[in-house]
C-alpha cells in the first residue's frame, strides 16, 4: 500500500447559508413579538409561533452540523478516501462532482443516492494539484468524476 496523500480542505463557499438563515429567523422573532403586542387575532400569533419554532429547530440542527463537520484534511489512500474520520471506499461512491471552476467544491455522491451528505462535500485549499490527484485516484479506482452541480440537505 502506498503512502496516503494528505490534502488540506475547507468548507465549500456555498455552505455558509446559515448566516442569512439566522437573520431571517431573527426577523420572524421580531414579527412575532410585534404581533403579540398589537394583534387581537390569536391565529396569526399561533401561526408565527409555529414558524419560529420550526426555524429555530432547523437553525440549531444546522449549527450543530456546521460545527461538527469542520473540515481539516482529506486523505487519498490506495482504495479509500478518508474524510471526517470516515473511510469511503470506491464501491460506495456513485460519482464525484466538481462544482465550479475558480474555487471548485467537491461532492461525493454515495451509491444509490441523489444528494451529497454534508459530511462528503468540501473544497481544497490548494485546488490545482489536489484536483489533479483526486482525478488520478478516481481513474485508478474507476470512479466517475464529472463537472456539474450537486445538492445537499444541510
Amino acid at each position: 500500500m502506498e503512502d496516503a496523500k494528505k490534502f488540506a480542505i475547507k468548507r465549500p463557499i456555498g455552505k455558509y447559508a446559515l448566516i442569512p438563515y439566522g437573520i431571517l429567523m431573527l426577523g420572524l422573532v421580531a414579527m412575532l413579538f410585534n404581533r403579540v403586542n398589537f394583534s387581537n387575532s390569536q391565529f396569526i400569533v399561533v401561526l408565527l409561533s409555529f414558524a419560529v419554532s420550526v426555524h429555530v429547530t432547523w437553525f440549531i440542527i444546522a449549527a450543530i452540523q456546521f460545527i461538527r463537520f469542520t473540515p481539516r484534511h482529506l486523505q487519498l489512500q490506495d482504495h479509500v478516501i478518508a474524510i471526517y474520520n470516515m473511510e469511503i471506499r470506491p464501491a460506495e461512491i456513485e460519482k464525484i462532482i466538481v462544482q465550479g471552476y475558480f474555487n471548485p467544491s467537491i461532492g461525493i455522491v454515495p451509491r444509490g443516492k441523489r444528494f451529497v451528505p454534508a459530511s462528503q462535500c468540501f473544497a481544497f485549499r490548494e485546488h490545482d494539484a489536489s484536483i489533479k490527484a483526486l482525478h488520478e485516484w478516481a481513474e485508478l479506482n474507476q470512479v466517475e468524476v464529472k463537472a456539474g452541480r450537486y445538492q445537499t440537505w444541510i
